[in-house]
């Protein structure tokens, strides 16, 4: 499972024909054409200089889609493992060459800003003959990109394919299957946006948490607290029925962006698992993922009792409606499960 860096490509704005290949050319410093079975390892390894740090990396919040795309795939096939990457912390070529062997498939979670990484290491592992499964915000409000920016480039295409919409069970069973039986296809829509049960599977392999830097500006303890803290991520519910024009999730089609809700029972319980032998600060912070927690309505009631009266111990950051100071019993409830 794959999250993509977002890299500096400003200097190649008015650049004449530069195309995918020239991003691996760009970012690796080798042509895609002497990319082999035998070299092809240097081809996933970028220039590290030319890698740009995100608001998530800034403020160490770890990108939520990829762990729950990775525990979907050990849901639905159970003796799969999957091996979480980036291009800082772990890379898809230190895997391959700690494994030893080529990972089955790669999964790839998109948005917009790195998308042409996603794109680029897709081409490599294309030509060694690894499925590539692209899915994410990116390609579900933009399905043509890949054939526009990719497909043409491709040795095997048919090793290439997209998922418009969530990843949820059935969507990711039927990928594996066909995975399994050498005939992906090159589209695949999910449904439902997020699904009870996709968490805590002791086959997914995490990355080391993000460092929160940011605390090291802080005198004498900054330093100190920045190597102990580390920020949890998770949701209870997905989707939203407004369109704003400010917001990039007004551009994902409605039926693919429905509000769909976790059990309060199975939320807490992916928090409380972390915490079964105590709170520390490795397991108590958290940020809480929806574009905004208000939009949850009554669920959102419901999943903050749950939290109350549960033994959670857990501070945590969302986004949220400024219409939640007109609410005081919801402002109580908030900050009694945690909101701070």
């Amino acid at each position: 499972m794959y999250d993509p860096p977002t890299v500096n490509l400003m200097g190649k704005i008015g650049a004449d024909n530069f195309t995918v290949t020239d991003v691996i050319e760009y970012l690796t410093g080798g042509k895609l054409e002497t990319c082999t079975e035998g070299n092809y390892i240097k081809f996933l390894t970028f220039n590290t200089n030319l890698l740009r740090k995100g608001m998530l990396e800034q403020m160490a919040i770890e990108p939520y889609s990829s762990y729950y795309i990775a525990n979907q795939i050990c849901r639905a096939e159970q003796t799969a493992r999957v091996m979480l990457a980036d291009d800082t912390r772990r890379t898809i070529g230190q895997l391959i060459s700690m494994e030893r062997k080529k990972p089955a498939a790669v999964f790839i979670s998109v948005i917009s800003s790195n998308f042409q990484t996603a794109c680029a290491i897709a081409l490599v592992l294309n030509k060694v003959n690894i499925p590539v499964v692209i899915g994410g915000i990116h390609v579900s409000t933009s399905p043509l990109d890949i054939d526009t920016y990719l497909r043409n480039y491709l040795t095997r295409p048919e090793l290439v394919s997209q998922v418009i919409g969530a990843g949820d069970l059935a969507t990711i069973k039927e990928i594996v299957s066909d995975i399994a039986e050498s005939r992906l296809k090159k589209e695949y829509h999910g449904e439902t946006p997020v699904e009870d049960g996709a968490w805590g599977c002791s086959r997914v392999n995490e990355l080391p948490k993000i460092r929160p830097h940011f605390l090291d500006k802080f005198p004498i303890i900054g330093p100190i607290l920045s190597h102990m803290i580390e920020t949890n991520v998770t949701t209870p519910f997905l989707g939203c029925p407004y369109s704003c024009s400010f917001c990039s999730i007004s551009s994902f089609p409605k039926e693919k962006r429905k509000f769909t809700s976790r059990s309060p029972e199975d939320f807490t319980a992916e928090m409380l698992e972390k915490q079964k032998n105590g709170a520390n600060f490795k397991n108590r912070f958290y940020f809480i993922s929806p574009d905004n927690l208000l939009v949850g309505g009554k669920k959102l009631y419901d999943v903050l009792d749950k939290m109350i009266e549960s033994s959670l111990a857990i501070n945590y950051a969302a986004q949220i409606s400024i219409e939640v100071a007109d609410d005081n019993e919801l402002l109580k409830k908030l900050r009694l499960s945690g909101a701070s």
